[in-house]
């Protein structure tokens, strides 16, 4: 392990879900939930963005965490790499995100938070670092209108 987080692009997080849901379907588990965060900006937004994480709720989070700390073991990365950390920023059921975008991992069923709800998230957070995330998000959804944005925040 290396003990620092590492930056990963799309395509190395979707490989890294990949063998984690097949190790999970092997014990009878199924990889689902809501992901937030970078790797959904990375899938709904900007291709070219890196994160440190995949972050969002997860089903049978605790048997997910200890499969992805092996992986990450073995990979020689970050065991931060698979994380709940964000879920703190979800003050709404991700059920009602209906513009959430699927991502099948196996038998397994992830749900990508949508462009609407990222940019909620991250204005309820609140952080400096998340500055160019929402410039992304605010040209992304061709938002002119600042009230606009306060309006998506407080429906969200």
């Amino acid at each position: 392990m290396t003990g620092r987080p590492s930056l990963f692009n799309q395509e190395e997080l979707t490989a890294l879900l990949t063998e984690l849901g097949e190790r999970l379907a092997r014990r009878g588990v199924r990889l689902s939930g809501y992901v937030i965060g970078g790797f959904a900006m990375t899938r709904e937004v900007t291709a070219r963005r890196l994160t440190e994480d995949l972050d969002g709720l997860f089903a049978e989070y605790s048997a997910a965490r200890a499969e992805a700390e092996a992986l990450a073991r073995e990979k020689g990365i970050s065991p931060s790499w698979f994380s709940d950390s964000a879920s703190s920023f979800v003050e709404f059921d991700p059920a009602d995100d209906i513009e959430a975008t699927e991502l099948t991992i196996g038998d397994g069923r992830l749900r990508i938070a949508s462009p609407r709800f990222l940019l909620a998230m991250k204005l309820a957070a609140g952080r400096a670092k998340d500055t160019g995330d929402l410039i992304a998000l605010v040209r992304h959804l061709d938002i002119h209108d600042p009230e606009r944005i306060v309006d998506i925040a407080f429906k969200v």
